[in-house]
């Protein structure tokens, strides 16, 4: 004769006597106390309504005498399923009057709901790449805003570079630099300093009793780097050696 596992289980209790049937007795009591509290706690959480349903069927077999008929069987099933699920399947026009009724409404629930979610995730996805998009745009403007400062900074640079360098160059120049000097109102010439015109002072070393061309510390080593250092005082002395003939000294 075959039988099930479950037949076998109970033709086998049947031969237990003394002890070992009270124990028995009590691991099926025990067993019946913890199906009877999965069933009146269970709930659909993440599963789905396919997973969720076969469970409770199953409990639904070792607790019959929670679910002695339809309606009762037909209210534990809707108790159990999401709370947004139970809410269309038992709100419409014409609710289930069966458990395959149910079924088939929580499962269209169940459907509609997650083609909700998903349009809804794919509208969030999109601000996120248009931020995404605006934040690499600025990025980009803020890196060519750093470069054009960079380019301008560098032209400053040249170009103060370049006047630098003019201002070397025209350091050895002393025409230019007296360009910027005014003529003086009592000989016309460029000179700085006091006029010496109509004095018996030598234009060269500023002593008395002889004339530019005459004097004697024009060859003084010191005096000349002086000289040769100040393109002014240079030129000053150039002028007056070309006049110093025409200059009364005393």
């Amino acid at each position: 004769m075959d039988l099930t596992d479950n037949e076998k289980v109970k033709c086998a209790s049947y031969c237990l006597m003394d002890d070992a049937r009270i124990w028995w007795e009590e691991i099926e009591l025990s067993r019946d106390i913890m199906n009877t509290d999965e069933f009146n706690n269970f709930h659909q959480g993440n599963l789905s309504v396919t997973e969720a349903v076969k469970r409770f069927n199953q409990l639904a077999r070792l607790c019959p005498h929670m679910v002695p008929n339809e309606q009762e069987r037909l209210r534990r099933m809707i108790g159990m399923l999401k709370s947004e699920i139970a809410v269309i399947v038992d709100s419409g026009t014409a609710p289930p009057t069966t458990t395959a009724e149910c079924v088939k409404c929580a499962l269209r629930a169940e459907y509609h709901l997650n083609k909700q979610k998903e349009s809804q995730t794919r509208q969030n996805e999109v601000p996120k790449n248009n931020n995404n998009n605006q934040n690499r745009g600025n990025f980009r403007n803020q890196g060519k805003s750093q470069g054009g400062q960079w380019n301008n900074n560098k032209r400053k640079g040249n170009f103060s570079n370049q006047r630098n360098h003019n201002n070397r160059q025209g350091g050895g120049q002393p025409a230019k630099q007296v360009r910027n000097i005014p003529p003086c109102s009592k000989c016309g010439k460029l000179h700085l300093g006091e006029c010496r015109m109509g004095t018996n002072l030598c234009y060269g070393c500023g002593h008395e009793g002889h004339l530019f061309k005459d004097c004697p510390n024009k060859n003084y080593q010191p005096f000349q780097q002086r000289q040769q250092r100040n393109p002014l005082a240079q030129l000053h002395s150039m002028h007056a050696a070309l006049d110093g003939p025409h200059i009364s000294q005393g």
